[in-house]
């Protein structure tokens, strides 16, 4: 599996290192300084994303300079640490359910 890497983001927000810049030339600085901060084996999968951050029913400017990696064996092992913890809330919270179902049924 894939992960998306977040090199610099700019806009509102805490991940945010400041607003996006207007001017062209820095503009083109930042993105040549950030993608000699991408490993170079993944800079051909380096995308600018432009898209907006919505907050508290309003929208913020968002750039956000992101390339794609293989998982490494200790975030997958976290992803599925994390989903199987996911699951088995998710099915206890279904047997107390049926549970309550079932006392309800009996007193009835």
């Amino acid at each position: 599996m894939d992960v998306m890497i977040t090199v610099r983001e700019y806009g509102y927000g805490e991940d945010a290192v400041g607003y996006p810049p207007h001017g062209l030339a820095e503009v083109i600085q930042i993105l040549q300084e950030t993608l000699m901060e991408i490993p170079p084996e993944f800079r051909s999968s380096a995308e600018v994303d432009y898209s907006p951050r919505y907050e508290y029913g309003e929208s913020y400017d968002r750039l956000r300079i992101i390339y794609e990696r293989p998982e490494t064996a200790e975030e997958q092992t976290a992803r599925i640490t994390a989903e199987r913890a996911t699951m088995m809330k998710w099915i206890e919270e279904q047997e107390a359910l049926i549970r309550r179902r079932k006392a309800e049924l009996e007193i009835a």
